[in-house]
């Protein structure tokens, strides 16, 4: 079972504290500190009472597919106006040139 904490509502410096770490989550505490005005041990008691609390749910990183190898496999259905061969075409090629797809089929 996950305890979680009450935690009071959050004020000016947690906003500010929230907008940083969403930015950049590894910002030393320390700088976060200096940003908002408060002392290291402030930011930390701070972060961590969001993270018991759940306001903080999960620090993670966003990946580079390609470094990493990754493909991503998606399915779309699209609805049209209608099914005229003219309007496949035209749906077909702007989603190839506006969108990054390997392969449209129909």
């Amino acid at each position: 079972m996950n305890k979680k904490t009450i935690m009071k509502p959050l004020d000016k410096f947690d906003r500010a504290i929230l907008r940083i770490v969403q930015k950049d989550n590894k910002t030393p505490q320390r700088q976060i500190a200096e940003i908002v005005h408060l002392s290291a041990a402030a930011v930390q008691r701070r972060i961590a009472a969001m993270e018991k609390s759940g306001t903080i749910k999960h620090n993670s990183a966003i990946l580079d597919v390609h470094a990493v190898g990754m493909n991503i496999t998606a399915i779309v259905e699209v609805q049209l106006r209608d099914e005229r061969i003219e309007t496949v075409d035209l749906a077909k090629t702007y989603l190839n040139q506006h969108l990054k797809f390997s392969n449209v089929i129909t």
